[in-house]
């Protein structure tokens, strides 16, 4: 998505905001040499009111998040009753029990996903206020609202598969949430439960994402109309496209997805299509609902986002280890599976193709790990090494070419000092000529 900043100016409006870029750009130079200035005058009281300032914005910052988890955490302890509490009090003024009943089942998804519209402007706001450099701020505020994202959404996650694994996570001893099996509930199993709860947070986050840009849209109109009634004159601008909200909610989305499929398998075929659509949604809110951010960091933040796509397969990677060694407890009634083994063990169940070669394989890596493991730091030793040669060579052509057009540069501006000499001259022998003409005549 980062790609689609790269832009042509087609139109009136691109070449607007392209004057509107280098303005900001140049302001944001200006700036930060003040700061540089500043940063270079500054005092050890200037530097332990600095500390105080980032520290109060963490301590914020970390409190959101837990104030979150506790609303996440209620929601899900107390479903039953909010359940019932807001069926009766809506069926009762509105006549819309059933809704009530889904807000109430829904609430604790609905909390993960309103987190994603309040971290954004939050993170933003507390950035500014700790003082960073206007370098690093788009970086902190792509990891901040990310993982707060993600920790908000690993939260609910850990309560719906406490379900599938039924492995209390927490102090009480009792699963947080009640598996809703049959004959009791309505699900066959409680990895059908599970799955539900998950797919629940999936498609919470799939409409938000959808309705989004017109919310943004919304608010961007009423902000227009509330300046216009106070006077102040100007044109609509449309709003921009934020790359720490609507990037990195494709990032997170993906993880969403990538995780369901441990207890939503039918999800590897759908999740495509909903990132698919998204994609298709968001390159059209980018076009034509958004005005694109003039950014000049686009190289830092497309590392920046595949450093948090990483982090997000390393999660993946963990949660598919957990699902291979951790024993599931099935019940009987949830398909052609043993609920006293784990995962790992029932692949040499299955009838497969090279079955013995692979059980042959892996008896050997195991009773040779020591071997593989030291072939492999050697490996890696050799490609560091090879790293860094390149990493050095490429620096070495990197500062010859530099000083290579740095001499041209100096060259290209002795010449044209020469040309601006010579048409000086010649602009003083045209005058002379014709002053010489004149008194002639």
């Amino acid at each position: 998505m980062i790609g689609l900043l790269n832009f042509r100016l087609t139109s009136e409006t691109d070449h607007e905001l392209w004057r509107q870029s280098i303005a900001n750009q140049l302001r944001t130079i200006y700036a930060e040499e003040k700061d540089q200035e500043h940063v270079k005058s500054r005092t050890s009281m200037d530097e332990n009111v600095l500390f105080l300032k980032r520290f109060t914005g963490f301590a914020v910052n970390i409190g959101i998040i837990v104030g979150l988890w506790n609303l996440i955490w209620i929601c899900a302890r107390d479903r039953q009753l909010l359940v019932e509490s807001l069926r009766s009090s809506l069926q009762s003024c509105c006549g819309i029990g059933g809704f009530g009943e889904w807000l109430g089942s829904t609430l604790a998804p609905l909390v993960v996903t309103g987190a994603g519209l309040v971290l954004p402007p939050t993170v933003e706001l507390l950035t500014r206020f700790e003082s960073w450099p206007r370098a690093w701020r788009a970086l902190l505020n792509i990891y901040r609202f990310f993982l707060g994202q993600i920790l908000t959404a690993m939260l609910y996650m850990a309560i719906s598969l406490e379900l599938l694994y039924d492995l209390p996570l927490w102090s009480g001893g009792d699963l947080l949430l009640q598996p809703l099996v049959e004959p009791c509930g309505t699900y066959p199993c409680k990895a059908d439960h599970a799955g539900a709860e998950i797919i629940a947070l999936v498609v919470t986050e799939f409409v938000m994402m959808m309705i989004k840009p017109f919310m943004k849209l919304g608010l961007a109109y009423v902000r227009h109309r509330v300046k216009h009634l106070l006077g102040v004159k100007g044109d609509f601008l449309w709003p921009e496209f934020q790359i720490q909200d609507d990037a990195v909610n494709v990032v997170y989305f993906s993880a969403l997805v990538w995780m369901s499929l441990s207890t939503v398998p039918y999800m590897a075929l759908i999740g495509p299509l909903l990132m698919y659509i998204h994609f298709k949604w968001l390159k059209f809110s980018l076009h034509y609902l958004t005005r694109r951010p003039f950014v000049t960091e686009t190289t830092a933040l497309l590392v920046t986002m595949q450093r948090i796509t990483c982090f997000n397969f390393v999660v993946l990677g963990f949660l598919v280890m957990a699902q291979i060694i951790l024993i599931v407890p099935y019940e009987p009634t949830c398909g052609p599976v043993n609920g006293f083994q784990a995962a790992g063990q029932m692949i040499w169940q299955l009838e497969i193709p090279l079955k013995q070669f692979c059980s042959d394989f892996f008896t050997w890596t195991l009773e040779n790990r020591g071997s593989i493991v030291a072939a492999m730091l050697m490996a890696m030793l050799v490609l560091w090494m090879l790293h860094q040669v390149s990493l050095r060579t490429n620096r070495s052509v990197v500062e010859q070419m530099s000083g290579a057009a740095n001499r041209q540069v100096a060259s290209l501006s002795r010449e044209l000092w020469r040309m601006e000499r010579r048409n000086d001259l010649l602009k003083r022998r045209l005058e002379w000529l014709e002053g010489k003409e004149a008194a002639d005549e």
